[in-house]
């Protein structure tokens, strides 16, 4: 299962340290929502938040180059299929927790998700991640196999 789920995780893994960088750390709105006021508070938000975050995409590409062995699981059709129904449907099921959560508590995890009002909006959101993942990190990952 380790080989199978490596791509796939490797995925997940870019898209997170470059989606962190664009919607959270290079924006004013989450420097001064999240990052300055946890600080603020005592917590070294600012050292947690990017060991969280940015080690996810060398810890994903070292997976794919050197742990996942294409004879245990090898790069062929089905494989590829498995790996893009998984990045088709994390997508949304990440937005559906993430507005469970909002229903739930009142608050999104970041600032960008306020402009994100209308169902069409969120679906707007899982087709642009869908494309992130499908066309151009999940391609850049099976480069690397």
């Amino acid at each position: 299962m380790t080989h199978a789920f490596s791509s796939f995780a490797a995925v997940v893994a870019i898209a997170l340290t470059i989606l962190y960088l664009k919607l959270n750390w290079f924006e004013e709105t989450w420097q001064r929502e999240v990052l300055d006021a946890t600080n603020a508070r005592g917590i070294n938000f600012t050292e947690i938040t990017l060991v969280a975050h940015i080690l996810s995409l060398p810890v994903g590409i070292l997976d794919v180059l050197l742990c996942k062995r294409p004879d245990v699981y090898p790069l062929n059709a089905s494989s590829i299929a498995k790996v893009t129904a998984f990045a088709t449907l994390y997508p949304p099921f990440y937005c559906g927790i993430t507005c469970l959560n909002y229903y739930m508590v009142g608050h999104y995890p970041y600032p960008f998700m306020r402009a994100l009002k209308a169902p069409k909006h969120w679906i707007g959101f899982c087709v642009a991640l869908i494309v992130l993942l499908n066309g151009f990190i999940l391609p850049f990952t099976f480069f690397l196999l």
